[in-house]
């Protein structure tokens, strides 16, 4: 097979999967936003709350078990983290365009 006809392949194999990827993620999305709602609004149980506890087979690891006050604390935790990075990067994108 000649150099470009190579080229053309390989391109060919690498964009295949990657589009088919993405076009397979968009769809999951759909559908997780379809049952689910965006942000879990459809939902029955919205919290997790003593969800979990099982063991895996042979004995396998134990799922944390977590009370409404270290799921708030999680969320603030998350929420402060998530609010520096984006201050970050507002600083970041000041700095370019200066």
């Amino acid at each position: 097979m000649p150099k470009w006809g190579r080229i053309v392949m390989g391109a060919f194999y690498f964009c295949v999967p990657v589009v088919g990827g993405y076009n397979v993620m968009m769809w999951a999305i759909g559908k997780s936003h379809e049952s689910i709602g965006e942000k879990g609004e459809k939902l029955k149980i919205k919290e997790v709350e003593g969800i979990g506890g099982g063991v895996g087979f042979g004995g396998g690891v134990k799922l944390v078990n977590s009370t409404k006050d270290e799921q708030e604390r999680n969320k603030a935790l998350l929420a402060k983290i998530l609010k520096r990075h984006e201050r970050k990067a507002q600083l970041l994108k000041e700095k370019r365009n200066d």
